[in-house]
């Protein structure tokens, strides 16, 4: 494996942890073997330009080199394509990416449908607002929704509003983008 080299100038260590970061997420459909010759290439390659690259400090000649290779997506995408294509013929490969796919696809569905529930809340909370809300029930059980007990203490009040708008907030925005895998 190819070293990476020990930068002194804080920036280059900059550059060189999130060029690489990026490289890193970019191959992780890869087995370990096929990532580690991939990325021992591109240090490979990005060491060789550094020894010909002329500039004042490291981080000028690492921004120019890597500057010159371009963003990982750039080359790395196509790469990428072509071990797909070859280990199509994997049925273990094949079988993982769709488990994969399918648990972001039911992670998905199921953040969308919890945040269609809080919405439901809000609304419901403005026609009914004694029966809609999170109750105790008499039995000691908690339940949220539309609730027509009388034994029922509703335990938010009019504060379930802000707390379904946060927990819609929630489903909708930022666990699509966990799923999605953008962070």
């Amino acid at each position: 494996m190819t070293a990476a080299p020990q930068f002194t100038d804080p920036d280059a260590r900059h550059a060189w942890s999130d060029y690489f970061r990026e490289v890193d997420r970019r191959l992780r459909p890869l087995g370990a073997s096929r990532r580690r010759e991939i990325r021992d290439e591109l240090v490979a390659h990005i060491l060789d330009g550094l020894d010909a690259e002329q500039g004042e400090s490291e981080s000028e000649r690492l921004v120019a080199v890597l500057a010159r290779m371009g963003s990982p997506a750039s080359y790395l995408d196509g790469i990428l394509e072509e071990a797909v294509l070859a280990a199509e013929t994997d049925p273990g490969w094949r079988l993982g990416q769709r488990v994969r796919s399918l648990g972001r696809t039911v992670g998905l569905a199921a953040t969308y449908l919890l945040g269609l529930f809080a919405f439901l809340l809000i609304v419901g909370k403005f026609f009914w607002p004694a029966e809609v809300g999170v109750f105790r029930l008499s039995t000691g059980w908690i339940v949220a929704g539309y609730v027509d007990n009388a034994g029922a203490v509703d335990l938010l009040g009019f504060w379930l509003i802000p707390v379904m708008i946060a927990l819609v907030a929630v489903f909708w925005v930022v666990l699509p983008r966990v799923f999605d895998g953008r962070r």
